[in-house]
């Protein structure tokens, strides 16, 4: 974490040395410049990579951990059936007017496919 802080600092004075250079360069009249066109636009460059890679760099810092990874495959499929077995079960219950067709929840459906997806990479491995 804190070589990510660091980097991250790095990217933060690169971004604002560009922004300032772009700032100044549209801020002044033409025949007042001091900084050329090449420079102007190498500073537009270096904001979109800096503020780009800072993006990344938070998303993959506070990316949530997988709770599957390091599961044996065995372990996936017996985590597959009792959650197939939680969702689907009978698949009705009963109702005022008899039985009724149960909906799953989307969600747990989403977890359910994907362990499967997880499982048929591994069988496939």
């Amino acid at each position: 974490m804190e070589n990510w802080q660091e980097t991250r600092a790095a990217l933060e004075r690169k971004l604002l040395d560009a922004k300032k250079i772009v700032l100044e360069y549209e801020h002044t009249l033409k025949p007042f410049r001091d900084i050329t066109d090449a420079e102007y636009r190498q500073a537009k460059r270096d904001m979109t990579d800096a503020a780009t890679a800072i993006s990344y760099g938070d998303y993959e810092a506070n990316k949530p951990a997988d709770p599957f990874d390091g599961m044996t495959l065995e372990q996936l499929k017996a985590l597959y059936e009792q959650q197939k077995a939680a969702i689907v079960g009978d698949g009705k219950t009963w109702g005022d007017d008899g039985f009724v067709v149960q909906r799953p929840d989307a969600r747990a459906v989403s977890e359910l496919m994907k362990i499967q997806t997880r499982v048929q990479k591994g069988e496939t491995l």
